[in-house]
């Protein structure tokens, strides 16, 4: 459900094929599908509300996008977002989990950016393990984290000997 900034309300919902807009001052569904969609019998859509737009995804298809008081229909999220079967948007991240092909895996995007997703960079190796947990199974996380944590107690270890000496 997502309310415009006139205070009307929308309720969205999806079947296999295609996604629905229902208004509050009407009591059909009306179709803003992009086209047709193939979610699996043990799928489900899951929508979820990022400012004033709403992102569905299936874990089949491309994440859709419906910017709420503008758009007329649902397109590709832009950007290079994953295709997976849950959504949550945190404290201003897009997270999808359970990735197609990467069932333990999740993804966010940039802060306070739904279509933005980055690309592993090479900017310092806290930076590049930290960057790197957005597309790692979580025992991979653990184990980057606990070396990153020895390598920066040794080098803090050694620096405080240095100092005392």
């Amino acid at each position: 459900m997502t309310r415009e900034a006139n205070g009307n309300v929308n309720i969205f919902a999806g079947d296999a094929t295609k996604l629905y807009k229902m208004t509050a001052s009407s009591s059909t569904w009306v179709d803003v599908s992009s086209g047709a969609y193939a979610t699996g019998l043990d799928r489900q859509w899951q929508f979820a509300k990022f400012g004033t737009r709403l992102i569905a995804v299936n874990g089949t298809n491309p994440p859709q996008s419906f910017v709420v008081g503008t758009d007329t229909a649902f397109s590709a999220l832009a950007g290079s977002p994953p295709t997976g079967r849950y959504i949550a948007v945190v404290k201003g991240f897009v997270f999808i989990g359970n990735l197609t092909g990467f069932p333990n895996r999740i993804r966010w995007s940039a802060l306070e950016n739904p279509i933005d997703w980055p690309v592993i960079v090479l900017l310092g190796l806290l930076h590049f393990f930290w960057m790197r947990a957005a597309k790692n199974n979580f025992a991979e996380v653990a184990a980057y984290a606990a070396v990153i944590a020895l390598l920066l107690g040794w080098r803090l270890n050694q620096r405080w000997r240095l100092r005392g000496a």
